[in-house]
C-alpha cells in the first residue's frame, strides 16, 4: 500500500513539475513581446508630446508673423526675415516660460 502511495505522489510531483516548465516557457516566450509593446507605447507617447510641441511653436511663430510683419518687409517690397529664436517668443509672450525647459 505504501508503495503504490508514494508511485502516485511521484507521479502528482512530476505533473506539477511540467505544468512549471510549461508555464516558465510560456512566460518565456511572452515576455519579450511584452516588452516591446511598452516600448512601442513608450515611443508613441513622446512622438505625440513632440508634435504637440511642434504645433505650439508653429501658432507662435504664426502670431510672430504677423505681429512684427511690418518691420520685416523694406520698402522695396523685398522680405528680408531674420533667425527666430524660442526665447523672441517667449519673450513676446507667444509661448509660455516654462517651454525652453
Amino acid at each position: 500500500m505504501t508503495k503504490n502511495k508514494t508511485f502516485l505522489l511521484k507521479q502528482q510531483y512530476g505533473g506539477m513539475l511540467v505544468e512549471i516548465m510549461m508555464t516558465l516557457a510560456i512566460s518565456a516566450i511572452m515576455i519579450p513581446f511584452i516588452f516591446r509593446y511598452q516600448q512601442n507605447a513608450v515611443e508613441r507617447a513622446r512622438n505625440i508630446a513632440v508634435s504637440k510641441q511642434m504645433e505650439m511653436v508653429q501658432g507662435a511663430l504664426e502670431k510672430y508673423i504677423v505681429k512684427n510683419r511690418s518691420t520685416y518687409i523694406n520698402h522695396s517690397g523685398n522680405h528680408t526675415w531674420d533667425n527666430v529664436h524660442i526665447c523672441h517668443l517667449i519673450d513676446e509672450k507667444f509661448l509660455s516660460d516654462d517651454f525652453s525647459n
